[in-house]
C-alpha cells in the first residue's frame, strides 16, 4: 500500500541570483493522493518555475539559485515532515535515518533532455535500477512497460537517434511511471504528442493514480486537448486546476525598442520556392521516401504524420542536417543535391527545440544578428515588444516558449524557404496567434513555408496538405482529421 502523502506550498515572489524578478498573484498548492493537478498560465508566468521549486531542482531555502524568494513548502509522508528526493538517485543515508523522503519523477518540455541511455531498454532499467534492489520486481515491471511501447511501434533494442521528438517523451514518461515515484512532475507532457499518443498518455496517467503505481501528479501544460483527454480517461482521478499568473512588470530596455524601430520592413517580392525531385533516407529499419513536393512561393504547406513518422527526419534531411539522405532538388533555377546544408538568405530552419537556438546573451543582438535582419514584417514588431514588456533584455531569462517566440521573429525574414518543426507546441494561446500572423505575413511577402506538426489544424491557413505515413508521402485520406 502506498504511503499517504501532502504537499502544501504558498508562492508569492522569488528574485534570481542571476538577475531578474519572478512575482506572481499570490496561490497556494495542496496535494494529496490520487490528486492530478494542471498549472495553467501564459508564457511566462512561471509554471516551470512552480514545477521546479515543487520538485526541488530550485531549492527554495537556498541562495544558490535567488537572492530573495517568499515562497513556503511543507512535505508530509504518512503525517511525518519529509523532504524531497528525486527517484532516480538514492538518497544519503543520513535521510533514511531521519526525515523520510518523497520520491519524485520529472518530465521536461525538451524531449530530448529526458533521455539519457544508449536504448529504450537501458532508458527503462535505468530508473528501475535505482528503485528497487529486488531484480524479479526490476524484471517484471521492465517487461510491462517494452510491451506498452512496442504496441506504440517503439522497439526495446532502439538508439535514441532513431527516436522521434514525441517517441521520446513516451520513452521518458514510462520509464518515470515504471518506477513508482510518490509525485510526477509533467512539463508540457503532450506537446510533442499526436492526438491518439496524447489519449493514451491521459490514459496511462489515470490509470497509474487508479492503480497506487504514482502518488500523485502535477502538469504544466498549455495543450487545449489536456483537460479534454483527461476528463474521458477510464478512472476517477481527482483533477484541479490552478491558474498561475505574473505580475507583470513594464519593460525599460530602450536599446530594443531602438532596434524594433529602425527595422526595415519586408515587402513583397518574386522569390524561388522549392521543388523536391527525390529524397531517400534509410536507418536502422526506419525508411523514408519522398518525391514530387513542391512549395510554392506565397503559401504555407502543412506536414502531418504520426509520431515517429518521419517529419522531422524529412526536414533535417532535406536541409542538410542529418547524414545519410540523398536526392535532389531544384531551389529557383540551381539544382542542388540531398546532403547540402541550407541557410540563410535562401532557408532558414526553426527546430523543435527552436527555444535553444538563441546565439547571444540580450535581445538587441539577437535581433542584430546577421542574416537574421535583412528585412522584417510588421508583424514581429508586437511580438518583440511583448517579450521585452517582462522587464529583461536577456533572452535566456525569457521562459522556453518566450524564447521560441524570439527565435521564430528572427528567423521569419525574406527567406525564400522557411522550414518549422512543430512551431505552435508550447506556446499560450495569445503567442500562438502572434506567431500565425508573423508566419502569414512572411508567407505574404513571398515565401515558401512548410510547418511539420501532430496537429491537422494548426491556427493558420494552409494552402496545401501533406501526410507522412509508412515513409513514404501520401495525400491525406478520409481518416485524416480523425487520427491528428
Amino acid at each position: 500500500m502506498r504511503p499517504s502523502i501532502a504537499i502544501a506550498g504558498e508562492f508569492n515572489s522569488v528574485t534570481f541570483r542571476s538577475g531578474g524578478q519572478l512575482r506572481w498573484e499570490p496561490f497556494q498548492i495542496d496535494l494529496a493522493n490520487g490528486d492530478l493537478l494542471t498549472l495553467e498560465g501564459d508564457n511566462g508566468s512561471g509554471k516551470t518555475t512552480v514545477l521546479r521549486l515543487l520538485s526541488r531542482i530550485y531549492p527554495e531555502y537556498r541562495k544558490t539559485c535567488w537572492e530573495e524568494s517568499d515562497v513556503k513548502l511543507d512535505y508530509k509522508r504518512n503525517g511525518r515532515y519529509a523532504t524531497m528526493w528525486p527517484a532516480l538517485a538514492t538518497p544519503p543515508s543520513i535521510l533514511l535515518e531521519g526525515t523520510p523522503a518523497l520520491t519524485c519523477g520529472y518530465l521536461s518540455h525538451a524531449p530530448r533532455a529526458n533521455i539519457c541511455c544508449n536504448c529504450v531498454s537501458d532508458e527503462i532499467a535505468f530508473p528501475l535500477e535505482h528503485s528497487y534492489s529486488d531484480r524479479q520486481v526490476i524484471r517484471d515491471r521492465m517487461n510491462t512497460s517494452l510491451e506498452r511501447l512496442a504496441a506504440r511501434g517503439i522497439n526495446a533494442g532502439t538508439p535514441p537517434e532513431q527516436l522521434s521528438s514525441g517517441q521520446m517523451q513516451l520513452v521518458a514518461l514510462e520509464a518515470l511511471i515504471s518506477c513508482g515515484p510518490d509525485i510526477l512532475f509533467l512539463d508540457e507532457p503532450t506537446s510533442s504528442l499526436d492526438n491518439t499518443a496524447a489519449r493514451q498518455i491521459a490514459n496511462r496517467l489515470t490509470q497509474a493514480l487508479s492503480e497506487q503505481s504514482v502518488g500523485c501528479i502535477v502538469a504544466a501544460s498549455h495543450d487545449q486537448r489536456w483537460s479534454q483527454y483527461l476528463s474521458e480517461a477510464p478512472g476517477s482521478p481527482r483533477l484541479k486546476s490552478q491558474r498561475v499568473t505574473r505580475d507583470t512588470i513594464a519593460g525599460n530596455s530602450n536599446d530594443v525598442l531602438t532596434t524594433v524601430e529602425g527595422m526595415r520592413w519586408l515587402q513583397a517580392i518574386p522569390r524561388k520556392g522549392l521543388t523536391l525531385d527525390s529524397l531517400e533516407f534509410t536507418s536502422g529499419g526506419f525508411t523514408l521516401s519522398v518525391s514530387d513536393l513542391n512549395l510554392l512561393p506565397f503559401q504555407v504547406h502543412l506536414l502531418t504524420g504520426a509520431n515517429g513518422a518521419g517529419k522531422s527526419t524529412f526536414l533535417d534531411s532535406l536541409t542538410g542536417h542529418r547524414k545519410g539522405a540523398t536526392g535532389e532538388m531544384k531551389m529557383g533555377d540551381h539544382r542542388v543535391k540531398i546532403g547540402r546544408t541550407l541557410a540563410p538568405p535562401s532557408v532558414a530552419y526553426g527546430f523543435q527545440a527552436t527555444g535553444e537556438q538563441l546565439c547571444f546573451i540580450s535581445i538587441p543582438q539577437e535581433l542584430r544578428s546577421p542574416p537574421k535582419l535583412p528585412r522584417w514584417q510588421a508583424s514581429a514588431a508586437p511580438v518583440i515588444e511583448r517579450l521585452v514588456s517582462f522587464g529583461t533584455d536577456n533572452p535566456w531569462r525569457l521562459s522556453y516558449g518566450q524564447r521560441k517566440l524570439l527565435v521564430l521573429a528572427t528567423l521569419l525574414h525574406s527567406a525564400d524557404v522557411v522550414f518549422l518543426d512543430e512551431p505552435f507546441s508550447c506556446l499560450d494561446a495569445d503567442s500562438a496567434h502572434l506567431l500565425a500572423a508573423l508566419v502569414s505575413d512572411c508567407a505574404q511577402a513571398g515565401s515558401a513555408i512548410l510547418i511539420a506538426s501532430n496537429s491537422h489544424q494548426p491556427p493558420i491557413d494552409v494552402s496545401k496538405r501533406f501526410l507522412i505515413k509508412e515513409g513514404k508521402m501520401v495525400s491525406p485520406g478520409a481518416d485524416y482529421t480523425e487520427r491528428f
